[in-house]
């Protein structure tokens, strides 16, 4: 019972991840379009570099 909960818990958090890296990828993709139709200024992509480093 115990090694059920441990591999079920593995996978919720591998799960977890997987959905994270997917939103930032997501944000990364619709950064890199505003900055293709120039609508990003340099506050903003500051702000997203600093996310990143935190």
């Amino acid at each position: 019972m115990g090694e059920d909960e441990k591999v079920r818990s593995e996978e919720e958090v591998v799960e977890q991840v997987v959905v994270e890296q997917a939103e930032e990828a997501a944000s990364e993709e619709e950064a890199v379009e505003e900055a293709a139709s120039g609508e990003v200024t340099e506050e903003v992509l500051s702000e997203e570099v600093s996310e990143e480093t935190e």
